[in-house]
């Protein structure tokens, strides 16, 4: 049974998660974009690495899959990192999926409960959460990692204690930011990152990213339905899984 399926009913559905398919950090393998991920896991190895990244591009392309196998690599190698991805049964890895790495901590947007709803915007309470997964010296000898997913929902003041931590980053700390609107994001914190662009996928990576996801979490589609998914798509993964499930509902 997938990741996707063994989560309890009772979970509320995460933001951004395209039910039934599993999230990012679930997902064991990128396609596409071999040179994004050699560029970090160069400059990882390096030992002069920037401390905070800024992965860029279109919606559903892949961006956090990769921001999950960069933190994946992070913690379980460190500057000894090599060139592919920690495999699913390594600790590292089901931790990172749990979120239960106590190394790793994830801002976005927050759970409501009265209204059961995620709320719009990323508040200065999330971003706030920084100092304390910060000031614990317990992980300070080892690689700490902060995704933010996505850098553009955060508000005015959230945006503004983020821009604290990116001016002063304690030592062996990566942050990871994904943003769908590089422009909609104050110039104070774009100028503080490392900007990696993450473009659509090309025709093969991009149906070799779906058929992964429908064979991992057990869903099908024809054939005639999957070609057309993949053609509207415009190079995104989570477009192609959107128009898969719209066609597969049609016939139901």
């Amino acid at each position: 049974m997938s990741a996707a399926a063994e989560r309890s009913r009772n979970e509320p559905i995460e933001p951004d998660r395209l039910d039934p398919f599993s999230t990012p950090r679930e997902v064991d393998r990128v396609f596409g974009h071999d040179a994004a991920a050699a560029e970090f896991e160069s400059a990882l190895r390096s030992g002069r690495m920037h401390h905070a990244w800024l992965l860029v591009g279109p919606e559903g392309v892949g961006k956090a899959t990769l921001a999950y196998r960069f933190a994946r690599t992070v913690l379980a190698h460190g500057e000894k990192a090599e060139a592919q991805d920690v495999p699913g049964e390594h600790p590292v890895f089901r931790k990172v999926a749990g979120l239960s790495h106590p190394n790793l901590l994830l801002i976005r947007r927050s759970w409501i409960e009265k209204t059961k709803r995620y709320s719009q915007w990323i508040s200065v309470d999330e971003v706030r959460r920084l100092r304390a997964f910060l000031g614990n010296t317990a992980g300070a000898a080892s690689w700490r990692v902060v995704i933010v997913d996505r850098a553009d929902e955060l508000n005015q003041n959230a945006a503004n204690a983020l821009l604290k931590a990116l001016e002063e980053p304690p030592p062996r700390t990566l942050f990871i930011l994904i943003s769908n609107a590089e422009g909609r994001l104050p110039v104070t914190i774009r100028s503080r990152t490392r900007v990696l662009r993450v473009p659509g996928l090309d025709d093969a990576p991009l149906e070799q990213a779906v058929r992964a996801a429908l064979d991992r979490d057990g869903v099908k589609a024809n054939a005639k339905d999957l070609a057309l998914s993949l053609a509207l798509s415009q190079g995104s993964v989570r477009r192609a899984l959107e128009l898969v499930s719209e066609q597969g509902d049609r016939t139901l």
